[in-house]
């Protein structure tokens, strides 16, 4: 089986973008994903387009990354739609890693586009409702409430409770169950999520830090954002006389049991400008 490495990232910034559409997001990452690979579109063979909420938010059930990244120049490409609800773009990823690993073509482009927020805060409640077993929903209510029993509510947060998801129920009840454990508290959750890994990355959302600053606890201001993200997947490229052609910063991908999209080791890539691009 041929060996696929990642040649080129990019992803847009977490936050709530109401002025721009999904669009607007996935052409940004795919752009930037395309200058640190040095690449064109007219290198990308194959395309495998992740999002899973766009069909409850705008009503586009169908051709989504057709759609999405139709002022692009992939006329010709295939494009392949996957959803698969939290886990769509390390499918959309897996996909295009196969489409390789086939033989099929030698540069893919893997996406994964969602932009969760709305004026019409109703949308984005029934984005979530298509992700989990409808018509088991009393059942599995009632087993989530089992399950946080032994660490219930707080009558005066029970009070506080607005309009929310189902997998704000299902997080709930699992962190309550390892609060009754482990002895977990609500600022550990808070420190583990936001202190260790927002600061540090330039495209994080800092409103979820500063809200733990403020004493907001978990939610902070970022509960509900858009981000978008897109790699550059190809097989290995040799020079014209039969060597190897670095190109610096890329990363082999091998799977890891218990780990998604883990990237390791060095790259044989020739950028676009080297082949009379």
């Amino acid at each position: 089986m041929r060996e696929v490495f990642v040649i080129g990232i990019g992803m847009t910034a977490f936050g709530r973008f109401l002025d721009r559409p999904l669009s607007s997001l996935a052409e940004e990452a795919v752009r930037l994903a395309l200058s640190d690979a040095a690449a064109v579109e007219s290198q990308i063979e194959a395309i495998a387009f992740a999002n899973a909420t766009q069909g409850a938010m705008e009503g586009q059930y169908g051709i989504r990354g057709q759609v999405a990244l139709q002022a692009m120049a992939f006329d010709a490409v295939p494009i392949i739609n996957v959803e698969n609800a939290c886990a769509s773009a390390s499918t959309a990823f897996n996909v295009a890693m196969m489409q390789i690993q086939s033989g099929s073509v030698e540069v893919a482009l893997a996406v994964g586009a969602e932009k969760m927020v709305s004026v019409d805060t109703a949308l984005s409640m029934a984005a979530f409702e298509g992700s989990w077993d409808r018509a088991k929903k009393a059942a599995t209510l009632e087993r989530l409430a089992v399950l946080g029993k032994q660490m219930p509510t707080p009558p005066e947060e029970e009070v506080r409770e607005s309009p929310h998801t189902v997998f704000m129920d299902i997080y709930s009840s699992f962190a309550k169950y390892h609060m009754a454990r482990f002895g977990t508290t609500q600022r550990h959750l808070a420190e583990g999520r936001c202190q260790e890994s927002s600061p540090f990355h330039p495209q994080s959302s800092v409103a979820i830090s500063q809200g733990l600053q403020r004493g907001r606890g978990v939610g902070g201001e970022a509960d509900c954002v858009a981000v978008n993200a897109a790699d550059v997947l190809t097989h290995q490229r040799r020079g014209g006389g039969g060597g190897p052609v670095q190109r610096r910063g890329a990363v082999k991908f091998r799977s890891q049991p218990g780990r998604q999209g883990a990237c390791l080791g060095t790259d044989e890539w020739r950028p676009a400008q080297s082949r009379g691009h």
